[in-house]
């Protein structure tokens, strides 16, 4: 078995998860299919990325806005 893979970082930069194409060793010719392997492998991730990031920015978000319309206690 041969593989490719590449992280996906969280908001902060650190790795949160990967995502990876396995291939049957016998099959794995490291010619033209390379690059759009890798292409796809990096668009894979960008958008998991993205998406990552969006939910923790929407998150804060709706935390700060609760805090700053929350009624005073008493």
């Amino acid at each position: 078995m041969s593989a490719l893979g590449r992280a996906v970082r969280g908001p902060g930069g650190a790795a949160a998860a990967a995502v990876a194409l396995a291939i049957p060793t016998v099959r794995f010719r490291r010619g033209a299919r390379l690059p759009a392997w890798v292409g796809a492998l990096t668009a894979a991730t960008n958008g998991v990325e993205r998406a990552l990031s969006a939910e923790v920015t929407a998150g804060v978000t709706a935390e700060v806005t609760a805090e700053v319309t929350a009624e005073p206690p008493g």
